[in-house]
This record gives structure tokens, sequence and C-alpha cells, in this order.
């Protein structure tokens, strides 16, 4: 099958079949001839590393300009753009910090709020229900000092809660 490929692609090289079959059979086989085609194989397989764009040296004339310092004061300015560019970076995150800041203490003080407001409802919900126990308990058999005292405190909890 391999041999018939072969064949065609021989054929539709040079216009002919291949004449010499017999002695390519008997030659494939041969140590010499099985090393070559075994390198050529290996070589098709083989993976070159193409090394990236290398960065170039610096040209003569260059050299000479930057030795007598003409390119000094490009490469100051060259700074100088650079050291605004990063300061300008760095004051943008001061103030993006500075906004997150300002937003956490923002929830912050909502949340105390709501726990306080929570806090406040839940003394007051207590209250009421101290108030309607005091209310409701039996009075027939108290003292004169525990109906004082009983009505004292309802009284007390009357002007806190009902004083609005």
């Amino acid at each position: 099958m391999l041999e018939e490929e072969a064949q065609k692609v021989y054929e539709g090289r040079f216009g002919k079949r291949f004449q010499l079959v017999h002695w390519w059979k008997i030659l494939k086989e041969e140590p010499k001839w099985r090393a070559l085609f075994e390198e050529k194989e290996k070589d098709k397989n083989e993976i070159y590393d193409v090394p990236e764009e290398q960065q170039r040296p610096i040209g003569r004339e260059a050299t000479k300009a930057e030795r007598s310092g003409k390119r000094k004061k490009e490469n100051i300015m060259e700074g100088f753009v650079i050291l605004g560019d990063n300061i300008e970076k760095i004051l943008k995150v001061q103030q993006d910090q500075k906004a997150e800041c300002e937003k956490v203490t923002e929830a912050q003080i909502k949340i105390s709020d709501t726990n306080l407001k929570a806090a406040t409802e839940d003394k007051e919900a207590r209250m009421f229900q101290v108030y309607n126990t005091l209310l409701n308990q039996d009075t027939s058999q108290m003292s004169e000092d525990q109906k004082a005292n009983r009505d004292k405190a309802l009284h007390k909890l009357e002007e806190k809660l009902f004083a609005n």
C-alpha cells in the first residue's frame, strides 16, 4: 500500500514508473540506507526554537552621542515624564483608596444606626411585656406596700413608654 503510493508520487513527478523496484526492496533493509532514512525522519520531526526578537546593541554613533552628553538631556526629560506619570498613578490610587475608605465608613455608620434602632425597639418591647404583666397581676392578695410599689413601677413605665 505504501509502495503503491510511493509509485504514484514518483510517476507524478517524473512521468514514468520507478524501474528499480527490485533493487530498492533489497537495499532498503541494509544498515547504511536504513540509518540514512531514520536520520532524515528524525530531522523532519525535530522542532527548532526560533529566538524571539533580540535587542540590537546600540550603534557607534549612538554610543558617541551618549558619551558626549547629547543624550543625557533626552534621558533626563524622559525620566521626568515617567516620574510624572508614576506620581499621577500614585495619586489616583490614593484617591481611590480614600473613596473606598469613605464608603466603608458610611456603611459602618449605617450598620451601627440599624443595630442601635433594633436594640432600642427590643428594649421597648421588653418594657411593654413588663408593663402588661404588671397590669394583669392579681392585686387581691397584695399588701398595701406591694400595691404602692406596683403602682410606682407602673407609673414609671408609663412615663417611659408613653412620654412621646
